[in-house]
């Protein structure tokens, strides 16, 4: 990949030309993000319908999001990743079952020159090793659930009460269209 372009060019650059996973993880330790929101949609497929678990979100009740949160410096992006998923989902999952398959870069809120990247990574419910419904911290596992979509046309369609936040919308989209691809990744 080639060099991070200007300050205010840079959130375009990295999503006309997004960097590999490995990339991603080297951008991260040198601070040229500014942080990783890293997610796993953990999915399954019953009655020949692709189903995805969510949890509640923390911070606004009235949406459901998948389990993840931030990275810490030092940490591997999927390492970070499954220790959110067991945190926030109480699902147990090892690092190496997890595959990264979409970044979506913003810019800060705040208009620092940082970067911000969410980090998506999928699982098949097969690659489940263990579940709790108490989190490491020793709090209960906030409400959980599967839902399904459908693309058609390349939009997405859920039960009206669905309410993701933006990026999960797209991350369903793409992932959905990668299954429909590859339906051997799926597969029971």
């Amino acid at each position: 990949m080639s060099a991070i372009r200007s300050e205010n060019s840079n959130v375009e650059f990295l999503k006309e030309n997004p960097p590999r996973f490995g990339e991603l993880q080297h951008m991260f330790e040198d601070e040229k993000i500014g942080s990783i929101d890293a997610r796993v949609v953990v999915v399954r497929q019953k009655n020949g319908v692709i189903e995805f678990f969510v949890v509640k979100d923390r911070d606004n009740h009235n949406r459901i999001s998948f389990p993840g949160g931030g990275c810490e410096r030092g940490e591997s992006i999927s390492i970070g990743a499954t220790r959110e998923l067991l945190e926030e989902a109480g699902i147990l999952v090892h690092h190496l079952d997890i595959r990264f398959f979409r970044v979506y870069f913003i810019d800060d809120e705040n208009h620092s020159s940082k970067i911000h990247a969410k980090a998506f990574f999928w699982c098949h419910d097969r690659d489940i090793t263990a579940t709790t419904e108490i989190n490491a911290q020793g709090e209960a596992i906030f409400e959980s659930k599967w839902i399904s979509a459908e693309v058609k046309d390349g939009r997405i369609y859920f039960d009206p009460n669905v309410l993701l936040p933006k990026f999960h919308f797209m991350a369903i989209r793409d992932l959905i269209l990668y299954l429909d691809n590859h339906p051997e990744k799926i597969a029971s």
